[in-house]
């Protein structure tokens, strides 16, 4: 194995989970000389890259368009498949879930778990969902990073604030279990006490009330993060549904809370039973709006609980999620695979090379591309331009994002 071996993570996008996962660790690792890596989107993936890289990462990657798990493992290059969601589960009545229940998305999402050299999930429940698939799966510990909040301070005031943060946007449909209890909340409590919204549109039933804030998702989630710890929020909400996929998610909320001096309610649920002990970490509540609304009556007129379950739950956030662990377990997970895998032998000349996916078009001429739209949109109709429109803007947003991300030379991940 190399001393300094070339990591490239391809990514189907920037999100919480793909940026705290995946691009920290890779880049705590590069400052660190451990490593050399580069991240960058699927769909603007080369072969050339593919081909330098001693390993590939990838996470949460299934677009049949930009498959590059056939291609590595023809190639005999290994990769890690990080993934942090049951994407088999995603609820069909969303966007998101009618795409990945698409048969060829799924078959996607088996090929790259099936040919991984090794496969890491975050939740016991998500290892039993995988492991069937590929015996190199591995349980590990999410990551809080610390190093984000050093030298920061919270705000501090007279009045009280909650937050509920979520990167679902106007997809999520988790708020309606507490929103009734915010209601009344917000009426009894007039003054003193607001609710911002993070990621998500504030509920219609809530637009009425002046105590409440919205804060647009923000996909550089370092800057995010430390917004999120400096604005000094006191109280954060966590609904989650107890079903098989919501049980395969990771913690995240729990361990941003803690790690920002926020005292969180949790729903009583199988993944946020493992991880907070009720009335010392948090309070576990049922999802009930008379549960959700004695839960934040308490630790609103109780500010004694509330300090003590922001000073426990940072304490045990410390504890369990100590600073160079994650990075760490990176390390030497890569250097297990790059230790096992065996050294490829040369193709005979004649022999066909590896294709790169159906999504990474060869450049064409302006005429050629309007000859391509003009016929897709023949046989796919209006709906098909609009879709393109919205698509293209999504990669810019993300593409830019990842430029901002990498802006600073002294932490970036080589681009």
């Amino acid at each position: 194995m190399k001393e300094r071996p070339f990591i490239l993570a391809v990514l189907p996008g920037l999100a919480p989970s793909t940026l705290m996962d995946v691009v920290t660790p890779l880049k705590q690792l590069q400052q660190a000389g451990q490593i050399h890596a580069r991240v960058t989107l699927d769909w603007l993936t080369t072969t050339e890259e593919v081909n330098q890289a001693d390993l590939v990462v990838f996470c949460r990657n299934n677009n049949p368009a930009y498959d590059w798990s056939g291609f590595c493992v023809e190639k005999c290059i290994p990769y890690i498949y990080d993934l942090d969601d049951n994407l088999f589960a995603i609820p069909a009545s969303t966007p998101l879930g009618q795409y990945a229940n698409r048969p060829d998305v799924i078959e996607t999402l088996k090929g790259y778990l099936r040919g991984a050299a090794l496969v890491r999930v975050y939740s016991p429940a998500l290892r039993e969902v995988v492991a069937p698939l590929n015996a190199n799966t591995r349980l590990v510990q999410p990551p809080i990073d610390w190093g984000v909040l050093d030298g920061l301070t919270r705000k501090s005031g007279r009045g009280l604030k909650m937050v509920y943060p979520t990167s679902r946007g106007s997809a999520d449909d988790l708020a309606e279990i507490f929103v009734p209890a915010i209601q009344q909340i917000l009426k009894d409590h007039p003054r003193g006490v607001e609710i911002y919204f993070l990621g998500a549109p504030v509920p219609r039933e809530l637009k009425a009330f002046r105590q409440v804030r919205h804060w647009k998702f923000d996909l550089d989630y370092e800057q995010y993060l430390r917004r999120f710890y400096q604005e000094g929020f006191d109280i954060g909400l966590a609904p989650l549904k107890d079903d098989l996929f919501h049980q395969c998610k990771t913690n995240n909320k729990y361990r941003e809370f803690a790690a920002c001096g926020i005292a969180g309610i949790y729903s009583k649920t199988t993944l946020y039973q493992q991880s907070v002990r009720h009335e010392q970490t948090g309070l576990l509540v049922e999802n009930t709006a008379a549960a959700w609304h004695q839960a934040i009556r308490t630790l609103i007129e109780n500010p004694e609980l509330r300090r003590s379950i922001q000073a426990s739950a940072l304490q045990d956030a410390q504890n369990t999620y100590p600073r160079e662990a994650f990075a760490g377990e990176w390390l030497a997970q890569i250097r297990h695979v790059l230790e096992e895998q065996p050294i490829p032998m040369a193709a005979p000349a004649d022999q066909k090379q590896p294709a790169a996916p159906q999504g990474v078009e060869a450049p064409t001429s302006r005429f050629g591309r309007v000859k391509n739209l003009a016929g897709r949109l023949r046989q796919n109709g209006i709906g098909y331009l609009v879709e393109s429109i919205r698509w293209k803007m999504v990669k810019a947003q993300h593409q830019a994002a990842l430029k901002r991300i990498n802006r600073d030379r002294k932490s970036s991940i080589n681009l």
